[in-house]
């Protein structure tokens, strides 16, 4: 369904973007750009994204440029309705399920590329997905798009991309900024606010030991748990246990898990097999919800009763017919107040993602199709942006210098 404008929901959503907007100067700079230049002035974008304060400040800078929006945020519980309302008033349309299923969601993607967008905004391959298997043509109007999770996109999506879609992930600023430690801290704080539990001793599975799986079970590690990780990657199933992480299938893991989180990008990585093999009170934790890792039709069909529970209601308890009891933990993107998650990370992320979008639209048939790292030069350009807005100022580069050994150096130099 639409978000509708609604006028009290939209004051306190505004009241949120603009909490956020205040502690990231950096957007600012950006904005001024995008209003004198209004590169996106004849651009559509389609989005699929958890609708927070964050997300937020990206649609504002987006259509500030002249970009009008589309927005399939994952579902209510991942849309927080307030931001939704803001951002429905300018030119920005939200849509969101009004339950979790696959065939809710289907639409608000269908809702977002039914007005034949030029841009593509992802979060776990979902939007992307449905363009390439959804029986759409309209990849003549597409020029590209970028993906802010899920590092493995032709994998998603089964398929070859026909125009380039940049991994935001790949960005050299949110390597050394934000990624791996930032992102699994906060994630696993955010997870024992919800449970009020402690990992001291609880075997936790992770599924994936790519970027974010790795940062989830290097972290739980530190606080405490027993970590196995399920890899179909050789060389990150050989880097996991040299990490000193247990390694095997999710069809043995099952069985002895306490807490399952899903972070490889592949849809129903726990299906319905694992599941039934769990113990009581296993704990399930999709990262990108998005992508469906979890089969999460078969739980709610699967259960006899169902009810919430935890911190904020974001726990899910699903009673099995035979009497065993699951939990799913409910995505979400913002971390709670009083928790120290750092806004310049985000901060930066949100610029490479409108350059990227202004990158695109200017290179507009030079950039090569498929999943394409992120441009150095636009990691250069956040990071100066970045440095300028924190009042820093850099000395010149030099052409050469030398070593202690006395054998000459070259430098690149910006012209």
């Amino acid at each position: 369904m639409q978000a509708a404008w609604n006028g009290s929901l939209a004051l306190s959503g505004e009241r949120k973007i603009q909490w956020y907007w205040g502690f990231m100067p950096l957007l600012g700079i950006i904005e001024r750009e995008f209003q004198r230049e209004k590169p996106f002035a004849w651009i559509k974008i389609a989005a699929s994204l958890p609708l927070g304060g964050k997300s937020a400040c990206l649609c504002r800078l987006l259509t500030a440029g002249g970009a009008q929006l589309r927005i399939a945020a994952y579902d209510r519980e991942c849309t927080e309705s307030d931001v939704a309302a803001a951002l429905s008033r300018g030119d920005c349309q939200v849509f969101y399920c009004s339950s979790p299923s696959e065939g809710q969601y289907e639409k608000c993607l269908d809702e977002a590329l039914g007005f034949r967008p030029h841009l593509i905004m992802d979060s776990g391959g979902a939007l992307l997905c449905r363009l390439l298997n959804g029986g759409y043509e309209l990849f003549e109007n597409i020029i590209g798009g970028w993906e802010t999770t899920a590092p493995d996109l032709d994998l998603v999506c089964g398929r070859d991309i026909s125009f380039p879609m940049v991994n935001i992930t790949s960005s050299r600023c949110i390597s050394l900024l934000h990624q791996p430690w930032q992102d699994a801290r906060g994630s696993w704080e955010r997870f024992l606010s919800l449970t009020g539990l402690s990992l001291s001793g609880r075997e936790v599975v992770v599924a994936g030991y790519g970027y974010r799986g790795r940062s989830m079970a290097l972290w739980a590690r530190e606080l405490g748990a027993k970590v196995t990780v399920t890899e179909h990657d050789p060389v990150r199933a050989l880097q996991a246990l040299a990490e000193g992480c247990g390694v095997m299938t999710m069809e043995n893991a099952a069985p002895m898990g306490d807490i399952f989180v899903a972070a490889a990008g592949r849809k129903n990585l726990i299906s319905s097999e694992h599941m039934e093999k769990m113990k009581e009170d296993a704990i399930l934790w999709d990262l990108m919800p998005a992508v469906r890792q979890i089969d999460i039709e078969w739980l709610r069909s699967a259960a006899v009763s169902v009810s919430s529970g935890g911190d904020r209601n974001r726990v899910r308890s699903f009673r099995l017919s035979e009497g065993k009891r699951l939990f799913l933990l409910l995505f979400l993107e913002e971390p709670f107040p009083g928790e120290e998650y750092p806004r310049e990370y985000g901060e930066v992320s949100i610029a490479l993602q409108a350059l990227t979008a202004r990158h695109l639209i200017a290179r507009r048939g030079e950039l090569s199709s498929g999943l394409i790292s992120m441009p150095e030069e636009l990691d250069r350009k956040a990071a100066a942006l970045k440095l300028a807005s924190m009042g820093v100022e850099m000395g010149e580069s030099t052409v050469e210098t030398r070593d202690l050994s006395g054998e000459k150096k070259h430098f690149d130099t910006e012209e």
